[in-house]
């Protein structure tokens, strides 16, 4: 039965429907209930707990104050709140966008220049919000997966390596990977013992606390609730017990804050925060001067962070959807994390984004819908107003052990592995995206990997895979059964001697598309010469779409083949196929058939007909060598079906064909 045709809304209707797409929580804001407002508050609180000290220390890996990080850490919550498909997503600041701005962005003395950092955030945002606008949310579609997974695994080893510093209290190490390790290496007999100490014991804290997580995470009594909590709340807890050792050590004069001095080294001080800026970021629009808009490394730097932000957050929230069972638009995601950016630019953020680790830990604790940001934003406002004067007793050391343990798990050493093995093909995009990043630089190693993968891509597209298929049943006395189906031979000279008719099956690897058109044309000119078969039928399934370099090549083999006297027969085109054929002219030199078997049927009764003719039929000199010169007649075929109640143009399925060709 045909199916029935949509009808079509009016122009209005369709605008409406767009403009609203935009807004989405229009959608979920009716059925709105006290219940999930319990649920969003607390997830919303569990995710403020966490956000703070993570806020904290991923502004060290972008190279900006502190106070940075919890800029960047709220106003994306209340904007996602609208816009915002997904209710598990929380945006904010996330590793990857900590050293993607360090690295697009000018450093005096080490620093990030702050202007330079909320020009990217502006810039990315208005990037991803036309990119949302006009649906161009595929683009990304162009990096695969292996390219990703090695720049994501050479940014954790980035950052996780540029924190070792942090760890050994080590002062003038340059940010770079190469660089990094040199130096660390270097000044490692600078070791301060206090600041190890404090981070080895709180990396191993956090690691217990993340297996107390995970023990806990399905439990249903208060203890195990409670339990959990605690894990989740981890990197909140470390923090502030780590803060209130120091303070309690500096305030009996036990132990001092570090202070650079090359002559004397004193290993039992803290490294610590120091004071930061305690107040609400000043609402102000971001530097649009000469220096941040004729800065070409800005500008580049603004593409890669706009496409890799929302690549990072789109993995994310599909994973989460499929897990909760609900939809995301891909298009509005790119909307509601351009707009997050936009406003966020505002309030002196630098880039955000979706966050893998308080996106998991959002919908473990429950939460029902977007709003369970406002709580998060909120979290966050308070801590900057009144909590930013304790702020200055966090080691530096426990920051470090929160960035090392939250970079742990992006490391895909197992993806190589599983690449290896399945497509070994994709392993170089795998390790030139790996190294590249790591030795070049992330943009640099993206860059050429995406090249490599698009040159893999072309390469496929100019040879799709045409294969020679024959029936998987043909016995030494050429008789043919087609219930058994089809299976892909290698040469056509074999084939010849052995298929009824000596007609060949060649099968359309995939759309026919200009890449591949001349692939396409001269394997079938090749495969006539070959062969001398007298008819190539086009297994045509695969190839859902034909574009007009495509049909011209194909018309131009079956005129070539005509002059021949090999026939060309179409089998299982679509309607589309079907139409641009007749339009480009070439139907009345092809027949078209629905199903393979039955082309291959018609097409032997064609030829067999043109025999009885007086034509011969053209098996090539191979072939005749086989058989008794005497011959001149050369082959006869006997044609027909095992069940004679059945109609030859019946569904070949439910008939047992028998073709044989006698000498």
């Amino acid at each position: 039965m045909p199916l029935e045709r949509e009808e079509s809304k009016p122009l209005p209707t369709h605008l409406k429907e767009y403009f609203l797409s935009f807004i989405p929580f229009i959608k979920w804001l009716p059925h709105y209930s006290l219940s999930k407002a319990q649920n969003d508050i607390v997830a919303g609180l569990t995710v403020g707990l966490m956000v703070v000290p993570q806020g904290l220390a991923y502004a060290s890996i972008a190279g900006l104050d502190e106070q940075y990080g919890l800029y960047s850490a709220f106003m994306g919550c209340f904007v996602y709140i609208f816009m915002g498909t997904a209710k598990d997503i929380t945006l904010g600041p996330t590793a990857i966008m900590s050293l993607m701005t360090a690295s697009n962005s000018d450093q005096i003395n080490g620093k990030t220049i702050p202007e330079h950092a909320i020009f990217l955030t502006f810039m990315a945002g208005l990037i991803q919000l036309a990119m949302g606008i006009f649906r161009l949310g595929f683009i990304v579609d162009f990096i695969a997966y292996p390219v990703i997974s090695g720049f994501t695994s050479a940014a954790a080893i980035t950052i996780g390596f540029g924190q070792v510093k942090n760890l050994l209290g080590l002062q003038g190490v340059r940010r770079p990977f190469i660089e990094a390790v040199h130096d660390t290496f270097y000044n490692i007999g600078d070791t301060i013992i206090a600041d190890l100490l404090l981070g080895f014991v709180c990396l191993v804290c956090i690691f217990l606390l993340k297996r107390l997580k995970e023990k806990y995470e399905t439990s249903k009594s208060v203890l195990g609730k409670t339990l959990w909590l605690i894990g989740t709340a981890r990197n909140a807890l470390i923090v502030a017990l780590a803060a209130i050792f120091v303070y309690a050590l500096l305030n009996t004069n036990k132990t001092s804050a570090c202070v650079k001095d090359p002559t004397h080294i004193n290993r039992w001080c803290f490294n610590i925060v120091g004071s930061i800026n305690s107040t609400f970021p000043k609402v102000a629009p971001p530097s649009l001067s000469k220096n941040t808009i004729h800065n070409g490394k800005l500008m580049k730097g603004a593409v890669v962070i706009a496409l890799i932000g929302y690549l990072e957050s789109i993995a994310i929230g599909k994973a989460f959807a499929r897990q909760n069972r609900y939809e995301i638009d891909t298009s509005q995601e790119l909307v509601a994390i351009g707009s997050g950016n936009i406003v966020s630019s505002f309030f002196q953020s630098y880039p955000i984004t979706g966050s893998f680790s308080r996106t998991a830990v959002n919908a473990a604790s429950g939460v029902s819908t977007p709003l369970g940001g406002a709580t998060t934003g909120i979290i966050v406002i308070l801590a900057l107003e009144f909590l930013t004067g304790l702020f200055k007793y966090i080691p530096k050391a426990a920051l470090a052990s929160i960035i090392i343990a939250s970079v742990a798990n992006m490391i895909k050493y197992k993806v190589p592995i599983s690449i290896f093995r399945v497509s070994l093909e994709d392993i170089l995009p795998f390790f030139v995206s790996f190294f590249g990043s790591l030795l070049i630089g992330i943009e640099e190693g993206v860059g050429i990997a995406v090249g490599v993968n698009v040159l893999y891509v072309l390469y496929f597209s100019a040879r799709p895979g045409n294969k020679l298929l024959a029936p998987s049943s043909i016995s030494d006395d050429g008789s043919v059964n087609f219930n058994d189906g089809f299976h892909d031979v290698k040469y056509a000279n074999g084939l010849a001697t052995r298929m009824p008719g000596g007609i060949m099956i060649l099968q359309i690897g995939s759309n026919l598309l200009f890449p591949g058109a001349s692939n396409l044309a001269q394997t079938m000119l090749d495969l006539q010469t070959e062969s001398k078969c007298p008819a190539i039928v086009l297994d045509c399934r695969k190839a859902n779409y034909v574009d007009f370099t495509g049909m011209l090549k194909l018309q131009d083999a079956t005129h070539e083949l005509g002059k021949r006297n090999t026939k060309v027969v179409l089998a299982g085109a679509n309607e589309n196929f079907q139409k641009r054929a007749t339009r480009a002219g070439l139907a009345p030199q092809v027949e078209f058939f629905d199903d393979l078997d039955v082309a291959i049927v018609q097409t032997l009764l064609s030829l067999t007909e043109q025999h009885e003719n007086g034509r011969d039929l053209a098996f090539g000199e191979h072939d005749r060598d086989n058989h008794d010169d005497d011959d001149d007649d050369g082959y006869s075929m006997d044609i027909g079906v095992v069940n004679e109640k059945s109609s030859l143009l019946s569904n070949t399925k439910e008939l047992n064909y028998y073709v044989v060709a006698k000498g």
